[in-house]
């Protein structure tokens, strides 16, 4: 595909002046926006580590788990990765450094599709950590049960994205014929209905418990604490999940539609790269304790 775009791509396709529908824009917007990620990623995990209240640090390790793996993410999208797509055609080009340390494209997809899910799979171990801390007949007492269900969600996150990449496709009908997505489709089908139940649950049971169901078992200001803690989490996990939104609408109505426009392809992934700052940004000032400390 690199050889595609230097020689075919560039002579014969009709391309814009625009400097938005350049691979130079994506690159230079995409390196600006990690540079100014890395300290507040630094920061975000000394807050987690030094400055996470002692009531809540049961928390604390499921808190990072999920800082982590945002950082991860964002490394291997903006550092190792940074696509060049050209939507609707479902192809594209690497120009992170993973290419000149040889790792090979369809493993550095590979990562961010896995990588996206194992974020989702840390989000639902967060939720799944608040709800456990409530005194509740649901309430998992037993410690390897838990740690068997995150496992399993791990799993299914890199497990379910690795059928497509064993299938041998001919490179050269790739170039001029859309991949039919119906096996992508069913997989991640099968994602939804693994993962999905689980957060829903946790989300309405816990919301639940703090809100209406009060125990006599726990002061109003631990209560209190909790529900706090609780919506920050939530907001952290949800505010930069938004960035996906309107890249996975825009790619299903272009692949749908045969419409393509490099400027909103290229947009995309600009969007896509904020996900990381984002998501430490939120953690920081949602939760009351890290604000504080700012």
């Amino acid at each position: 595909m690199n050889q595609y775009y230097n020689t075919t791509y560039r002579s014969s396709c009709p391309s814009k002046s625009s400097y938005f529908s350049s691979s130079n824009y994506v690159s230079t917007s995409v390196h600006i926006v990690t540079s100014i990620s890395i300290p507040p990623s630094l920061y975000g995990s000394y807050c987690v580590i030094k400055v996470t209240p002692r009531q809540l640090k049961n928390a604390k390790w499921a808190l990072l788990n999920v800082h982590l793996w945002t950082v991860v993410l964002d490394i291997v999208f903006n550092v190792l990765s940074l696509p060049f797509l050209f939507f609707p055609s479902v192809s594209g080009i690497m120009l992170g450094y993973g290419r000149y340390i040889g790792i090979p494209s369809w493993f550095l997809l590979y990562l961010i599709q896995a990588l996206v899910s194992v974020f989702a799979s840390a989000a639902i171990g967060l939720l799944e950590n608040r709800q456990n801390a409530l005194q509740t007949r649901w309430k998992i007492n037993r410690r390897w049960v838990r740690v068997v269900i995150n496992i399993c969600n791990y799993m299914v996150a890199c497990v379910t994205v690795i059928p497509p990449y064993l299938e041998k496709f001919d490179v050269q009908a790739m170039a001029v014929e859309i991949l039919k997505p119906s096996l992508a489709t069913m997989l991640m089908a099968i994602q939804c209905i693994i993962l999905l139940p689980q957060p829903t649950f946790y989300v309405l049971h816990t919301w639940y418990h703090l809100v209406y169901a009060h125990s006599t078992r726990v002061s109003a200001e631990t209560r209190k604490m909790q529900f706090r803690f609780f919506l920050g989490s939530l907001m952290q996990i949800l505010i930069p999940s938004t960035v996906f939104m309107n890249p996975i609408l825009y790619i299903w109505f272009s692949v749908n539609t045969g419409y393509y426009n490099q400027e909103i392809n290229n947009h995309l992934i600009f969007i896509v790269s904020f996900h990381g700052l984002l998501g430490t940004t939120c953690m920081i000032l949602v939760h009351k304790s890290y604000r504080n400390h700012l």
